[in-house]
């Protein structure tokens, strides 16, 4: 029980930092931190 919750926990907070760093990339706001690899156009077309 503990081990999934961890593991959901985890799942959300990674798409929670790619969805941060997307938004805030273009705002260099919260995105300076995972800004250091370059951001893919694939989700800014969508």
């Amino acid at each position: 029980m503990i081990v999934n919750d961890i593991d959901l926990f985890f799942v959300f907070l990674v798409i929670a930092a790619c969805m941060v760093a997307g938004y805030g990339g273009s705002k260099g706001n919260a995105g300076g931190v995972l800004t250091t690899r370059p951001k893919r156009p694939d989700k800014t077309e969508r």
